[in-house]
C-alpha cells in the first residue's frame, strides 16, 4: 500500500482510500456500500459523476471477472455471465467489452452470434493479496499441468526429445 493511502487509515477521509480499492477489485457490492454513505453525498463532485463511476467500475469489474477465470474458462464468456457479474443490462454487455478493448485493458474478440467474449490478454495492474494468491494458484496449477504432460510425454518414449 502506497504511504499516502496509509495516511489515510482511521481518518475521516479512510472512506475514500476505501473507495479505491473497491474500484481496483471490481467490487460493485463495496462501492455501492460507499456511494450510499453521508462522505460521499457531502461531495458534489463525486455524486454528480456517480453514472461515470460506475461504468469505470463496470470495466474494472469486467477484468477482475477476467483476470478472476482460468485461461481455458475465458475461451468463452457469455454476454448473459458478463451482465449477471457486472450488474448491467445484456444489452450493454457488448458496449462494455468494446470500450474495455478500445481502451486496451483487454485484447480479444466478440461473438455476436453467439453473444460471447473470448479474452486472451488483461491489462497487467497492481494486485491486492488475494488477487496475489489467486494468480500463485493459477501458477500452480499450470505448473502441474505442465510436469503432467513432461512425464506423459516420456511414458510414450518421447524422452528423447527432452534429453537434447
Amino acid at each position: 500500500m502506497h504511504p499516502i493511502l496509509d495516511s489515510l487509515v482511521s481518518t475521516p477521509m479512510d472512506w475514500l482510500r476505501l473507495m479505491l480499492f473497491q474500484f481496483n477489485k471490481g467490487d460493485l457490492d463495496g462501492f455501492d456500500r460507499i456511494s450510499k454513505s453521508k462522505e460521499f453525498a457531502s461531495q458534489p463532485l463525486l455524486v454528480s459523476s456517480l453514472g461515470f463511476l460506475r461504468q469505470k467500475l463496470c470495466l474494472m469489474t469486467l477484468i477482475e471477472i477476467v483476470f478472476k477465470r482460468s485461461k481455458e474458462s475465458r475461451g468463452h464468456m457469455s454476454f448473459k455471465d458478463v451482465a449477471t457479474e457486472t450488474r448491467i443490462p445484456l444489452e450493454e454487455v457488448e458496449h462494455l467489452v468494446m470500450k474495455a478493448l478500445s481502451l486496451g485493458l483487454v485484447k480479444g474478440y466478440i461473438d455476436q452470434v453467439d453473444q460471447a467474449i473470448l479474452i486472451t490478454w488483461v491489462q497487467p495492474r497492481i494486485l491486492d493479496k488475494v488477487q496475489l494468491i489467486t494468480l500463485k494458484d493459477r501458477l500452480s496449477e499450470w505448473a502441474t499441468k505442465v510436469e503432467n504432460q513432461t512425464l506423459e510425454l516420456e511414458s510414450k518414449g518421447y524422452s528423447d526429445v527432452f534429453a537434447q
